[in-house]
């Protein structure tokens, strides 16, 4: 087979390996990563479900996010701390996508946490993603006048730092296809 059909094959084969690599992670993990004394969840997964905010209970919330209630985690988003155009915050929402919530329509209740810093603390505001670890609550609370869901998710944070990647990034089924067209014309060329 000639060197170029295997490295273009390589190059139009490799996006479609990488989501599929992230589609069936997702499928097997169900959003949840088991860590040694954390779980990773993804902010996406956590709030991917119907809720509605008028008449919405706790056992609307799936059991596998429920199961999470106490538990310690890290989670990877964007903060979004309303109107404050401080350096410094002791509390923020954390959303998966901020392009939402700040240019189109608010994110639903169930799809952001909101996180506080104990103790009277407070943390650098994070720009533009970040990891937070901390203790997650899952708790269905209500406006005391006319009763709509304000919140679902709320954080003990514990820990925070920039997810920011620096330099480029390859993603791995790029990375697999490029190795792999490397092997191949190394094999060819040493093989005549």
């Amino acid at each position: 087979m000639p060197v170029r059909l295997v490295i273009f094959l390589a190059i139009i084969v490799s996006p479609f390996a990488y989501f599929g690599y992230i589609f069936a992670s997702e499928a097997l993990t169900g959003g949840i990563e088991h860590h040694g004394d954390f779980d990773a969840v993804d902010l996406k997964a956590l709030g991917f479900y119907a809720f509605d905010a008028q008449n919405g209970t706790l056992s609307d919330v799936p059991e596998k996010w429920r199961a999470l209630d106490g538990k310690r985690v890290m989670l990877e988003g964007f903060m979004y701390a309303g109107q404050s155009a401080e350096d410094r915050v002791a509390d923020f929402q954390f959303v998966y996508n901020r392009q939402i919530c700040c240019f189109g329509a608010a994110p639903q209740v169930q799809e952001r946490v909101f996180v506080h810093v104990p103790g009277n603390g407070t943390v650098p505001y994070c720009d533009p993603m970040c990891r937070v670890w901390g203790t997650l609550h899952v708790n269905v609370e209500r406006q005391e006048r006319g009763g709509v869901v304000t919140c679902v998710y709320t954080m003990d944070e514990d820990r925070i730092e920039t997810a920011e990647h620096n330099g480029w990034i390859i993603p791995a089924g790029v990375g697999a296809a490029i190795l792999l067209g490397v092997g191949v014309v190394k094999f060819t060329a040493s093989h005549g």
